[in-house]
């Protein structure tokens, strides 16, 4: 008995059905990975930039140097590491919130995060201007003149303590964190954040709830130094438990 096989046209017309039909199981595979990839990415970038955002908070806000250290090298608080090469504005070095200031805090390269780069910008807050709802990277302070973030020489000592133009000590800075990878120039991930000197607490309080309970035991209130219930409008809100996952605070 006589058996036949397949034809040259039919094993053919066989491999073209299967191509067609695994064609599009490829491209989904594809994107499932683009998009994983993509995922961890960014994932990675902001492990990276809270990483390093704490890092800079490690930091003493300020600690004063003395003449033994001079021309040592030692840095000792957050603008002797991260204030960069700026110029003089009207006479003082220029405090405005610029994103060319900002100073390269890890390199490619460079564990942890080797694939990432990390670059910090520091501005130190007038608190004249604080709570008068200007945001907080256009309430730089004007830095008195005779003021270096850094000093080099023995006439500088004692003069890198952080003062406005007027002389009166600064105690709040905003510092952003920013990432960057496969050596571009758009940022993948940026955090910014409030940091204080200890002679400085923060008197931070809830403005707004979300999801508030109706029962009344859970309910709170919170009335600063010049809002009253009678004036809602005057900083006087209803506050829940902080056990709360959505609030917003403010200083």
């Amino acid at each position: 008995m006589r058996e036949d096989g397949f034809s040259l046209a039919e094993v053919m017309v066989a491999f073209l059905i299967l191509g067609v039909s695994v064609l599009p199981m490829v491209g989904m595979f594809d994107s499932s990975f683009r998009v994983t990839r993509m995922a961890y990415e960014k994932n990675l970038s902001q492990q990276c930039g809270d990483y390093f955002l704490e890092s800079v908070r490690n930091i003493p806000f300020y600690e004063a140097h003395n003449y033994d250290e001079i021309g040592t090298g030692i840095k000792k608080d957050v603008d002797d590491h991260y204030w960069g090469e700026r110029a003089r504005v009207g006479g003082s070095l220029d405090n405005s919130w610029r994103q060319e200031h900002a100073v390269v805090m890890k390199d490619y390269g460079v564990e942890p995060f080797p694939e990432l780069q990390v670059k910090v910008n520091i501005g130190y807050i007038d608190h004249a201007r604080l709570g008068s709802g200007t945001p907080l990277t256009e309430a730089m302070a004007t830095m008195h003149r005779d003021w270096v973030p850094y000093p080099t020489t023995t006439g500088q000592v004692g003069k890198d303590k952080p003062v406005d133009r007027n002389g009166i000590e600064l105690n709040i800075m905003v510092y952003e964190v920013t990432v960057y990878e496969n050596l571009g120039s758009t940022p993948v991930y940026r955090v910014s954040t409030v940091y204080s000197s200890p002679k400085v607490s923060a008197n931070l309080y809830v403005s707004r709830v979300l999801n508030v309970s109706a029962e009344a035991t859970k309910r709170g209130q919170h009335i600063n130094s010049n809002g009253t219930p009678e004036d809602p409008a005057d900083d006087y809100c209803d506050s829940a438990p902080h056990t709360k996952n959505d609030i917003s605070v403010r200083i």
